[in-house]
C-alpha cells in the first residue's frame, strides 16, 4: 500500500467515523433495498423451483383417447406409456352407471399406479383398498348424502353392487362429479384395455404439442395436451416473479434516492472544508475517489446487513405461507451485497460532482 493510498484510507476512515450518525438514514435505506432484493429474490426463486417441481410432479399435462369411438386397446396404451416423452401414464376406464335414480359417471383406476397423480387431489379419508370401496367427488358426495350413508347401491355390469365410501375427493375439475373405483371394479376381456390414459409429458410448455404429435404417430391413438393446465404452470410462476420484481426495483429506486439526498446534504455541510483541501492542492481524482468510497462504503455496511436479514425474513415469511423453509443460496447473499454498493456509489455520483464544482476561493469568502 503506497504512502497516497494509506492516507486517502485514513481520511476516509476518520471522515465516516465523525458523520456516521448522519449517514444513518443512508444505511438503512440501503439495508432496507438489500433485504427487500435478496429476500423477495429468494422467495421467488425457492418458491417458483418449487412450484414449478411440484406442477411437474403432480397432474396431467395430457390425455389419450381412440381417434375413433370405443376404448385403446392394450397394445396401444402400452406404446403409449413405453414412448420416452411420457413421465407418468394413468390409464382410466369410465362407465356410466346407476346409482339408486340417477346416473353417474364412474371412473376405475389402479390408485397405486396413480398415486402420484392422486397427490394432486384433496382427499379427505382414505384411497379405496378393496373392490367394495370407492371415492366420490365432493359435489356427488354431497348431493348423494353420502356424509351420512356411507354406502351406495349401483348397478355394475347389469350387477347390483354395495360400494363402501371411505373417501371424498376434491379437484376443481370433472372428478367432483364422479364416483371413482378401483380398477378390478371394471373387469374387461383385454386387460390392459381403457378408454383413455392420463399423461404427464416430460417437456416444456413448448414441447407439449410437438411430443404428443409424436406419440400419435407411434401410437395412433389421439393425444391432446392439457393446454389450460400446461401454460397456466407458467402463467404462475412468471406472475409471481414479475411481481416480486418489480417490488424489488421500487424499493432499490426509493433506496438510491435516499442515499443521494444523505450525500448530497453531506456535500453542502463540508463545503467549507472541500474548499480548504482544494486551496490546499487537493486533486478533483482524489475528491472524487474519496467520496466515491464513502458511498461505496455505506452501500457495503447496509448491504452485509440487508443481505442477511433479508434471507432471515425471507425463511421465516416462506415458513408461515408455504408451511416449508427456504433453500438458502449464496447467490441471494452475494447479489444484493454487491448491488448495495453499487447502487450507493451511483446514487453518490450527483454529490461528487457539486463538490468538485466547489470553487475554493469563493467558498472560503463566503465563510
Amino acid at each position: 500500500m503506497t504512502v497516497k493510498t494509506s492516507f486517502a484510507a485514513r481520511q476516509l476512515a476518520r471522515s465516516f467515523q465523525r458523520r456516521l450518525p448522519r449517514y444513518v438514514p443512508a444505511i438503512a435505506a440501503i439495508a432496507i433495498a438489500a433485504a427487500a432484493i435478496g429476500g423477495l429474490g429468494s422467495i421467488a426463486s425457492d418458491v417458483t423451483r418449487k412450484m414449478t417441481r411440484e406442477f411437474r410432479r403432480r397432474g396431467p399435462n395430457a390425455v389419450a383417447r381412440a381417434r375413433e369411438t370405443g376404448p385403446l386397446a392394450g397394445a396401444v396404451v402400452g406404446r403409449i406409456v413405453a414412448d420416452p416423452a411420457v413421465e407418468r401414464a394413468l390409464p382410466i376406464r369410465v362407465r356410466d352407471v346407476a346409482a339408486g335414480s340417477r346416473r353417474v359417471t364412474a371412473v376405475g383406476l389402479d390408485f397405486e399406479k396413480g398415486r402420484r397423480f392422486l397427490e394432486a387431489w384433496d382427499v379427505e379419508g382414505v384411497l379405496p383398498r378393496t373392490p367394495d370401496q370407492a371415492l366420490a367427488g365432493v359435489r356427488l358426495f354431497d348431493r348423494l348424502d353420502l356424509g351420512t350413508k356411507k354406502t351406495l347401491d349401483v348397478e355394475l355390469d347389469g350387477a347390483s353392487r354395495r360400494l363402501t365410501v371411505v373417501g371424498r375427493v376434491a379437484t376443481g375439475e370433472g372428478e367432483d362429479e364422479e364416483l371413482i373405483l378401483p380398477w378390478a371394479d371394471f373387469p374387461r376381456p383385454d386387460p390392459g384395455e381403457a378408454d383413455a390414459v392420463l399423461l404427464r409429458l416430460a417437456a416444456g410448455d413448448a414441447g407439449i404439442p410437438a411430443a404428443a404429435s409424436r406419440i400419435e404417430r407411434s401410437s395412433g391413438a389421439r393425444v391432446d395436451p392439457l393446454l389450460a393446465v400446461a401454460t397456466s404452470e407458467g402463467r404462475i410462476v412468471v406472475r409471481l416473479r414479475g411481481l416480486l420484481t418489480a417490488l424489488g426495483i421500487a424499493i432499490a429506486v426509493l433506496a438510491a434516492l435516499g442515499t443521494a439526498t444523505t450525500l448530497m446534504a453531506a456535500v453542502v455541510q463540508r463545503r467549507r472544508e472541500i474548499a480548504l483541501e482544494k486551496s490546499l492542492g487537493a486533486e478533483g481524482r482524489r475528491l472524487f475517489l474519496r467520496f466515491l468510497g464513502e458511498g461505496a462504503f455505506l452501500g457495503a455496511i447496509g448491504g452485509a446487513v440487508g443481505s442477511i436479514a433479508g434471507l432471515v425474513l425471507a425463511d421465516r415469511l416462506e415458513r408461515s405461507l408455504f408451511g416449508v423453509p427456504l433453500t438458502f443460496s449464496l447467490f441471494w447473499i452475494a447479489v444484493p451485497f454487491l448491488l448495495s454498493i453499487l447502487l450507493a456509489a451511483a446514487a453518490g455520483l450527483p454529490s461528487v460532482g457539486r463538490a468538485l464544482k466547489i470553487e475554493a476561493i469563493t467558498a472560503l469568502r463566503n465563510e
